[in-house]
């Protein structure tokens, strides 16, 4: 995915510096014609002619560019929409990895408590019948003994 943006950031900064010299090489070849026709000895006619004929040639040329910037618009409009979706997948994904850690771990814990209380019941019952039998003894033994008295 890094890589990716790199990449990606890389190939926006050839293009723009291709565009940067298209531009530049557009920029002088109008001044290269206008300087030449200015110094061009020609008549006005044909000098307007000419200067009609560079203004066309220039109004093409930026539309061509407005072409290219719409379309590298587009297609970093389109770009960024799939880094979205991307990064949307990926916060759900890690969002319902959590979530089913969660309930894993809810789960783990009701067992354990589970088995807890169920171990701390039967504690309580052992002691339970170890007292009732511990009482049960002693019960006998004072009999025995008050019986023996006697």
């Amino acid at each position: 995915m890094l890589k990716s943006m790199i990449d990606k950031t890389i190939k926006k900064q050839k293009r723009k510096k291709t565009m940067k010299t298209t531009t530049n090489v557009l920029a002088g070849t109008v001044a290269g014609i206008a300087a030449g026709m200015m110094l061009a000895p020609k008549s006005g006619k044909e000098t307007r002619e000419d200067i009609k004929k560079v203004g066309k040639d220039l109004n093409e040329g930026v539309k061509d560019r407005a072409q290219e910037l719409r379309t590298d618009i587009k297609t970093k409009t389109n770009d960024f929409k799939d880094k979205t979706e991307e990064v949307k997948d990926i916060v759900k994904d890690k969002a319902k990895q959590t979530k089913d850690m969660a309930k894993d771990t809810a789960k783990e814990l009701k067992d354990v408590t589970k088995e807890a209380s169920d171990e701390a019941k039967k504690a309580v019952e052992d002691t339970k019948d170890d007292a009732k039998k511990n009482y049960n003894e002693a019960k006998a033994k004072i009999k025995n003994h008050v019986e023996e008295k006697k």
